[in-house]
């Protein structure tokens, strides 16, 4: 019995994966094992595979795989993605923290051309985080004004240590931190929720208002 050797990949590229299986019309199989024995605690043979990303400016982004009537949550901040692509197959893993628990979905034949597409997975397709998002806008806006991540750590009364991992997306920006940074930057972030067909599309800008940072 071959052992397959998962390789390590970002969740957009996992995302991209699955949106392959899904517009190829591939099946997909899932195999969810628990604790160190890898003990199975669900199967599913050859389901058809949907799948949904629900974006969070506070809380953690969270993947959504609908696998036949079966739903199943993934959220961004606690688990981990790997991946495996033969020539007419797509695997891809998730692994909850330190393999509580990793679930395995491999999908069914998958034709060449849809190979070729996982095997130069890019993301340019991948969907942008809000997180992400209010980030940006805060770096731009500290860029415009020549703020350094010390200046923004006196002006919000936060550690620097709390405002560097807030800008290296290792926190939440709960309300608070994201009302005072933009306060002191002098911009509002505003969200704009767009209906379009049946795909759920968010925007997010970041408008600088008249005035200076305060000291």
């Amino acid at each position: 019995m071959s052992v397959i050797q998962m390789i390590e990949c970002s969740f957009e590229e996992a995302y991209r994966l699955f949106h392959l299986i899904k517009k190829y019309r591939a099946k997909c199989s899932l195999e969810l094992n628990v604790g160190e024995s890898a003990d199975q605690l669900i199967g599913i043979a050859q389901g058809e595979i949907d799948i949904d990303y629900l974006e969070s400016t506070y809380g953690p982004e969270t993947l959504i795989i609908i696998l036949g009537e079966a739903e199943f949550s993934f959220d961004l901040e606690s688990h981990s993605f790997a991946k495996y692509v033969t020539d007419c197959q797509i695997m891809v893993s998730i692994m909850k923290g330190d393999a509580e628990y990793v679930a395995f979905f491999n999908s069914s034949i998958i034709p060449s051309e849809g190979i070729e597409e996982a095997n130069n997975c890019q993301s340019k397709n991948k969907p942008k985080s809000l997180k992400r998002k209010v980030i940006e806008a805060v770096q731009a806006a500290m860029k415009a004004k020549d703020v350094t991540k010390s200046d923004l750590s006196r002006l919000t009364g936060y550690s620097y240590q709390y405002i560097y991992d807030l800008l290296a997306g290792r926190r939440r920006w709960h309300e608070e931190p994201l009302e005072r940074v933009c306060n002191v930057l002098g911009i509002s972030i505003a969200f704009e929720i767009e209906e379009a067909e049946a795909d759920r599309r968010v925007f997010l800008s970041g408008r600088e208002v008249t005035g200076k940072c305060r000291n």
